[in-house]
């Protein structure tokens, strides 16, 4: 079975996130995916937390209104 061109794109991008991240601790891979995690919610206009802090954020903007 052949492979098709998005697969290779796929595995292209996750070998390229390995070699990127390979000799990394484990601090340092926590901290780089908060941060793009954070990019990304800015980006995308959305919010990263636990559901905990969500339901609390969600209390909070209902009593500012």
């Amino acid at each position: 079975m052949k492979k098709n061109n998005i697969e290779d794109e796929i595995d292209a991008i996750r070998l390229k996130l390995y070699e990127e991240t390979k000799d990394l601790t484990r601090e340092e891979r926590t901290r780089r995916s908060n941060e793009r995690g954070q990019k990304l919610a800015a980006q995308y206009g959305f919010t990263i937390g636990t559901p905990t802090s969500r339901a609390n954020a969600a209390v909070a903007e209902k009593t500012n209104h």
